[in-house]
């Protein structure tokens, strides 16, 4: 004969659940300035001074006189405190007392804390992403494709449109952030994962990306895939082109397709091989087509 203890069997609750975190690669990869941001309310603009490349003096004649220097206009870039990002977590007393009959306050509450933190990453990650590819200066590589199947030459050509624009690259500060795609093909390049070549096991035994070409190895779970716009065929100022450095290109012609050119898109010019990025979009087939 057995006892009836139903009702006085307690469940047992086991703080098991593991809030994993997505792959974050552009937050760590921005320049911060902290003490601006935390001065600036919603709204606020922040400014930071801007020089312009100078005048060189070629010819110049020895004098005891200190000569005048050339006037010069220091320019601003501005930045807006326009997006605020938060997670509210509500608990009454008496549902804190409730949950310490199981599974326990503290226990809940860390993980909602962890995955309120993985939501507000991943959403500066995928903000992150979004504003910085359609404002990309020139692009390379072939679209559609998944880089780093054979090689890692791509990093080098990347890395030649940023110093050729004047980017600095010797402050360590250069990133490179890719999605987990990239990432399994950069992982599986031979000469990476051999010791004697690489000069480290890190990449072989733990998977770590190394700094390659002088650029940090990050990836980014906030990548998507842009959708191109459909329009073809645009004749770029009647075929006369436009002068070197042109950023607003005069066209006719363009077949849209309806959804015309996207800020974000990559095109190519005839006799260029060059791939520019399009950075605002438009759906007329006769107009100025902006690149950045």
């Amino acid at each position: 004969m057995s006892n009836t203890l139903t009702n006085l069997a307690a469940d047992i609750y086991k703080a098991a659940d593991v809030v994993g975190r997505e792959l974050v690669g552009f937050i760590p990869a921005v320049t911060l300035n902290g003490d601006a941001s935390t001065r600036a309310a919603k709204g606020d603009t922040i400014r930071s001074h801007f020089t312009r490349t100078p005048t060189v003096n070629s010819s110049y004649a020895p004098s005891m006189t200190i000569p005048e220097g050339t006037a010069q206009t220091v320019d601003t870039k501005t930045v807006t405190i326009d997006t605020y990002a938060s997670v509210q977590i509500p608990w009454e007393g008496e549902e804190i007392k409730h949950v310490n009959n199981g599974s326990g306050f503290e226990s809940i509450y860390g993980d909602q804390i962890l995955q309120a933190m993985r939501a507000i990453t991943n959403t500066i990650e995928t903000y992150l992403w979004s504003t910085m590819y359609v404002a990309s200066s020139r692009a390379t590589g072939s679209a559609g494709t998944t880089p780093f199947a054979t090689s890692f030459d791509l990093i080098a050509l990347a890395r030649q449109i940023l110093v050729d624009n004047g980017c600095p690259a010797q402050d360590g500060r250069l990133s490179l952030v890719m999605n987990t795609a990239a990432g399994a093909k950069l992982r599986n390049l031979a000469q990476l994962q051999k010791a004697n070549e690489a000069g480290s096991t890190s990449l072989l035994r733990q998977g770590v990306l190394l700094d390659l070409q002088g650029v940090m190895m990050r990836e980014s779970a906030g990548i998507s895939v842009h959708t191109a716009g459909a329009a073809t065929g645009a004749d770029i100022n009647n075929g006369a082109g436009e002068a070197i450095g042109q950023t607003s290109l005069t066209f006719h012609g363009a077949t849209v397709n309806v959804t015309g050119h996207k800020a974000g898109d990559v095109i190519t010019l005839a006799g260029d091989t060059n791939k520019y990025i399009v950075a605002t979009t438009t759906t007329a087939t006769d107009g100025e087509l902006v690149i950045n």
